[in-house]
């Protein structure tokens, strides 16, 4: 997790848990905390289980892994009136090694990173009796190794956090990244020789991408199935933990109620799904959650994405899923082969669904389909691909307003925005093949040039006419999409020197109360049509 802020709380409400990343100190300080220790301590109770979970940065993996940390160390002694409690039975205490491997991260080379890396590492054994002998030339971890076989069964714990971190730092270089896996593959060898050792291991990482080398090695190593329940908010943990700090939030917020509230959280910060077995679970991201509960009256800002540690890595990441699907990440819902292939590099898609800014939606055999979970990752893609889509082309020589503040000012109706942005697509060079696509694209653009996605709602109705809907507070503004061919004729799909055409199609109000409806229906001039 992140600490932005120690304890966040305030007069008569239980203390926000944003920033405590650390189980001990959660469960001392009073905070609230999310109860899944049934959960967490099931999966530790079988003597030399290792398991590995991914899961996006900021959903409680480090949390996680203290926690095992202190049922291992401390037993139950952090678990009153917690679920674990009557789980929980440890029958000696075990010896903890715990390692970060973001620590390894920021090394100008490759020699400068193993260097690192095998410093670490003998400095956390070394916590427990190990010396490095002056007389032995062999690798640092070949003599750990030899040293763990001295030990009886199961003496020790191995929590390893940030497992893929130095994957991610070398995913561009390719000469550094195969250091990096040759030097991981040394780490594997080494607590699989020593692997009866160990009474338990956990790794968590954002991806997989180091998983499959590790299988080589680690032949107890599974992945966690249920890690859906330990990481990410339900709707019903976020009403039975939060209910105060969620009305305080409603008190600085135009929401008429809790479900409005909370179908806003969803669409801002949930949408999460990480195997087809959680698909009926509403998941949220935590970090965002809790930031927004600390300052509501700010509105739903972009948490999550504005703590991002590498921007340039997803900033590539996401020019590389443009160029790989021809432009279709710009309307969602793909799909990606998830297939094990060390000369060439994993799917962009792939990639960016594992670290949170798609998500699965269906899984199956080697299909992944993935979308977009929530407008706050949507909006974060949307700038960068409208870079890659641009190319350099300025919208503001459009006249279309590039903030959501210039467009408040300055009053432009959508009729008249909409055909601009059409124009801008067609001079950007990129030719939609299908309504989806295409829609996409303009959407894209949309999100990045002056909509705010706090107040706008668009969609995209798949019906015998393609609507695009605006939805601006209280009115809404329908578009009827299709293709018009060089001779000037509608088409339904897309041919050679087509154009998008949008033609006003209804404009209509919408009356608040608990949740939106129709009041009235305004029908527009048909006859307006604009490329």
């Amino acid at each position: 997790m992140f600490s932005l802020s120690p304890l966040l709380m305030t007069s008569n409400l239980q203390q926000l848990p944003l920033g405590i990343s650390e189980f001990s100190k959660l469960r001392e300080s009073g905070a609230i905390y999310v109860d899944k220790t049934e959960v967490i301590c099931d999966n530790a109770r079988t003597p030399g289980d290792m398991i590995y979970i991914a899961r996006p940065r900021g959903f409680g993996k480090t949390l996680l892994l203290s926690t095992y940390e202190s049922l291992f160390s401390r037993g139950s002694g952090d678990l009153r009136a917690l679920e674990g409690v009557g789980i929980w039975k440890l029958r000696r205490v075990h010896r903890i090694v715990r390692l970060d491997f973001e620590a390894f991260c920021g090394s100008p080379d490759a020699e400068s990173f193993e260097e690192r890396f095998d410093s670490s590492i003998v400095d956390a054994f070394s916590r427990h009796g190990f010396r490095l002998s002056d007389g032995d030339r062999r690798p640092p971890l070949l003599q750990i190794s030899d040293w763990l076989s001295s030990f009886r069964t199961h003496e020790f714990v191995l929590l390893v956090d940030n497992y893929d971190s130095p994957w991610l730092e070398s995913l561009e270089d390719k000469a550094r990244l195969g250091r990096v896996r040759a030097k991981f593959f040394e780490f594997c060898r080494m607590i699989g020789s020593a692997e009866k050792v160990f009474r338990f291991a956990c790794f968590t990482a954002i991806t997989q991408i180091p998983l499959w080398d590790m299988f080589e090695f680690l032949h107890h190593l599974t992945t966690m199935s249920d890690a859906a329940l330990v990481c990410g908010f339900t709707e019903k943990e976020l009403r039975e933990n939060f209910g105060e700090w969620l009305d305080r939030a409603m008190e600085h917020g135009m929401w008429f109620g809790m479900d409005q509230l909370l179908e806003g959280l969803w669409r801002r910060y949930g949408g999460y799904q990480f195997n087809n077995g959680c698909r009926r679970e509403r998941l949220y991201n935590p970090f965002s959650i809790l930031s927004f509960l600390a300052n509501p009256e700010y509105g739903f800002e972009d948490h999550w994405v504005r703590a991002e540690p590498r921007p340039r890595l997803v900033a590539s990441l996401i020019q590389r899923a443009f160029r790989e699907t021809a432009g279709a990440v710009c309307a969602g819902n793909l799909w990606y082969i998830d297939y094990v292939d060390y000369i060439s590099p994993e799917p962009a898609l792939r990639i960016l669904t594992e670290m949170g800014y798609l998500t699965l939606r269906k899984k199956d055999c080697l299909k992944s389909i993935v979308d977009y979970p929530n407008t706050e990752a949507r909006v974060s893609m949307a700038r960068e691909l409208s870079r890659v889509l641009l190319n350099g082309i300025k919208p503001a020589d459009y006249g279309i307003p590039t903030t959501a503040e210039e467009r408040e000012f300055s009053l432009v109706d959508d009729i008249v925005l909409i055909p601009k942005f059409l124009e801008l697509l067609r001079d950007s060079g990129w030719q939609p093949r299908n309504h989806r696509q295409a829609v996409g694209m303009l959407v894209t653009l949309l999100l990045t040039y002056g909509f705010n996605e706090d107040r706008d709602v668009i969609e995209y109705q798949k019906t015998c006419c393609p609507i695009l809907r605006i939805q601006r507070l209280t009115q809404i503004q329908e578009f009827e999409l299709s293709f018009v061919d060089a001779s000037g004729l509608e088409s339904s799909c897309w041919s050679e020197g087509c154009t998008l055409s949008a033609v006003p199609d209804a404009s209509l109000m919408i009356d608040y109360i608990g949740c939106p409806r129709r009041t009235e229906f305004f029908p527009a001039d048909s006859n307006s049509t604009f490329r």
